[in-house]
C-alpha cells in the first residue's frame, strides 16, 4: 500500500501502521496496512508520524521502550510501550506498561526501539490539496498508477480520486511539498495528463494541473 504511513493508537494503547486517505476538519481517515480493519475515521490524537529514520538512541536498563508485538494471533503486530528491567548479553527483559498485570517478556533487540519521539497530531501537521477532474477522465483517474510521475513531481505522499467530489485528492505533509514542482517541465505534465486523458480533456486537465504546480506547490491555497 502506498501514501502518507502513519502509526494508530488502538484501544489498547499499541501504535498500528496505517495510511492516511483523507484529512478532514476535526479528524482523519485512514486504511490499515493489509487492510486487517475498515477505513475509518479517527481522531487527531489517536495518530502520530513513525520516528524519523535517522532517529537513534542508545537503550539501557530501565528505559522505556516500544516493543513491536501483538495480544494474539488474530491481530497484527504493533508497538506497545514496556520498559526495560534487565539486560542480558542480545536479550532483554521487559515489562509491558499496557496492562493490567505485570507481565514480562524476554526479547531481542529487533523488536526494540527508543519512545516514538513524535507527538500525536495536529490538523497542522498536513496539507490537502485538490484538482477538478474533467468528467470523461473520473474512471482514468480512479487509477492510482496514473498519476505516478505527478506524485513524484511535486512530492505528494497519495494522490486518489474522489468520486463524490470529482476531484484528485493530493495529501502532504505541511511544507513537504516539493517547490521546485513550479518548473516541471511542460513535456512530463503533459505526459502525464495524456496518459490518463483523452485528447478532448486532456488541455482542460493540464492547465488545472500547471495551476497546482505554480501555486499550491508553494504551500500557497491548502484545502481542507
Amino acid at each position: 500500500m502506498d501514501g502518507l504511513a502513519v502509526e494508530v493508537r488502538g484501544t489498547n494503547g499499541a501504535f498500528y501502521k496505517g495510511f492516511v486517505k483523507d484529512v478532514h476538519e476535526d479528524s482523519i481517515s485512514i486504511t490499515f496496512e493489509n487492510n486487517w480493519q475498515p477505513e475509518r475515521q479517527l481522531p487527531f490524537s489517536d495518530v502520530r508520524l513513525p520516528p524519523p529514520a535517522d532517529f537513534n538512541k542508545e537503550i539501557t536498563e530501565g528505559d522505556e521502550v516500544e516493543v513491536y508485538s501483538r495480544a494474539n494471533e488474530h491481530e497484527p503486530c504493533g508497538w506497545w510501550m514496556a520498559r526495560v528491567r534487565m539486560m542480558k548479553g542480545d536479550f532483554y527483559v521487559i515489562e509491558y506498561a499496557a496492562c493490567d498485570a505485570t507481565y514480562n517478556e524476554i526479547v531481542t533487540m529487533e523488536r526494540l526501539r527508543p519512545v516514538n519521539p513524535n507527538k500525536t497530531a495536529t490538523k497542522n501537521l498536513f496539507q490537502k490539496h485538490t484538482i477538478p477532474v474533467p468528467e470523461d477522465l473520473k474512471e482514468a483517474c480512479a487509477n492510482e498508477n496514473a498519476h505516478k510521475d505527478f506524485k513524484k513531481a511535486v512530492g505528494a505522499h497519495s494522490i486518489t480520486f474522489n468520486a463524490t467530489s470529482n476531484e484528485l485528492v493530493l495529501l502532504v505533509r505541511a511544507r513537504c511539498i516539493n517547490t521546485a514542482a513550479n518548473s516541471w517541465p511542460a513535456d512530463r505534465l503533459s505526459g502525464w495528463t495524456v496518459s490518463v486523458a483523452t485528447p478532448a480533456s486532456a488541455g482542460t486537465l493540464r492547465k488545472r494541473a500547471r495551476g497546482f504546480t505554480l501555486t499550491r506547490c508553494l504551500g500557497i491555497g491548502a484545502q481542507g
